[in-house]
């Protein structure tokens, strides 16, 4: 870990288990080895969160919820929760998430314009 720059602590949208070692396993394991260094946390699996077939095929699983990641990222102090699925490409943030990556960019890079972006940019959606 020695040199990071920052953490991507990924877990299962599908499996609680995955949800509940971010806190138990890896929030000490990082605070041990790695204290202070910037984390992003990323729900996976998005896709098969609302599959019908997926979610019939393993009764009794409760999927983790948007608002239950954003309670962890606050929990491990994370600067960002993104949800995302590899099979679609399909990525979620939320505006707050999504705004503080385009500052940092632009701070480090400088070539994001504001004054440019369109209106329904902000909303919570989709990129």
């Amino acid at each position: 870990y020695r040199g990071a720059d920052v953490f991507v602590l990924a877990f299962s949208l599908v499996s609680r288990a995955s949800y509940e070692n971010v806190f138990k396993k890896w929030i000490p394991e990082l605070q041990h080895h790695a204290p202070g260094v910037p984390l992003v946390l990323v729900g996976t699996k998005l896709d098969l969160r609302e599959d019908k077939h997926f979610l019939a095929d393993h009764p009794g699983l409760v999927p983790v919820s948007t608002s239950e990641g954003e309670e962890l990222r606050k929990q491990i102090g994370a600067m960002y929760y993104i949800e995302c699925s590899s099979k679609t490409q399909q990525v979620m943030m939320n505006r707050w998430s999504c705004r503080k990556i385009l500052d940092y960019h632009h701070v480090n890079h400088g070539d994001y314009d504001t004054q440019h972006e369109s209106p329904g940019f902000w909303k919570d959606s989709y990129l």
